[in-house]
């Protein structure tokens, strides 16, 4: 037989890390004789496939489809190569392009007033990915906290709570909402 595949390359457009978008491939066998469809693989973490349904035999004229995922967890650009392998003799192995861009989701800014005792500022919004965090007192950028994400909450250390009536200023990225 002879492997065919629907698509050269799977363009997966931008995805808010955290979030998971999907496209199938479809892979074939034009004949003459059946091939065995044995692996599909990506050569990069940020696309998985899903190949619950390989091997698979494949008749003249039979398809498979194959999920694959991109769940990003860095931001940037991810350029992949899917690889197709099969027992057809003339081209056991079948690439395709896969690419993608993360970014984090929507940034929020919340504004504390502190009281010179309280340490715990909680967010509002569930946070996304704890490095993304910036604490600003008074303008500057903050040491001495920590996130709690259990309760979603910048925690300042014992000591080192901010002073009466100055400004707490929280920049995070969001947890995604993912279409």
């Amino acid at each position: 037989g002879t492997m065919t595949t629907d698509t050269e390359e799977l363009v997966f457009g931008e995805t808010a890390i955290g979030c998971v978008r999907e496209l199938g491939v479809q892979i074939g066998n034009s004949g003459p004789g059946p091939i065995d469809i044995e692996a599909v693989a990506s050569d990069i973490e940020a696309f998985e496939v899903a190949s619950d349904t390989l091997p698979k035999t494949l008749e003249p004229d039979e398809e498979v489809s194959v999920l694959v995922r991109y769940a990003p967890t860095d931001e940037g650009d991810h350029v992949g190569l899917i690889t197709v392998t099969s027992s057809d003799a003339s081209d056991k192995e079948l690439e395709i392009a896969a690419t993608g861009t993360a970014a984090f989701g929507d940034w929020n800014t919340e504004e504390f007033t502190a009281n010179g005792t309280n340490r715990v500022f909680i967010l509002g919004d569930a946070v996304a990915v704890q490095g993304t965090l910036e604490v600003r007192v008074s303008g500057v950028l903050a040491a001495g906290w920590s996130f709690d994400a259990s309760a979603n909450a910048v925690v300042f250390q014992e000591g080192n709570a901010p002073g009466d009536g100055a400004l707490v200023k929280v920049t995070y990225a969001a947890v995604p909402v993912c279409d």
